[in-house]
């Protein structure tokens, strides 16, 4: 038994080293749907460049300098192996809400 558990301790901490292959999308917005943005790193679309363009958003639309901007994909924990990046990684950070379709 305790062999198993430190087998699964090694397995769910080494897991989390291996890189992440292929592309995901991470979509953000508003609570009222003001400001949408998607974050795509491995076509180059950072999460930097999304905060730039709220903050700009922010800046030409002063009715809106309060927003808090919202994930919309939820963190699913059986997925042990990308644990790692839900603590360190800022895309994570975000709270979540539910994704809105409304048509602006």
């Amino acid at each position: 038994m305790k062999y198993l558990l430190l087998s699964l301790c090694i397995i769910v901490v080494l897991s989390n080293f291996i890189p992440y292959i292929g592309i995901r999308t991470f979509h953000f917005q508003t609570a009222n749907n003001e400001f949408d943005g998607v974050v795509i790193p491995a076509k180059g679309a950072p999460l930097e460049s999304m905060e730039n363009r709220f903050n700009n958003f922010k800046k030409r639309n002063p009715q809106h300098k309060d927003l808090q901007l919202y994930r919309t994909f939820e963190k699913p924990l059986w997925k042990f192996w990308d644990w790692g990046e839900y603590i360190f990684d800022p895309i994570w950070w975000y709270p979540y809400m539910e994704k809105h379709n409304d048509e602006r």
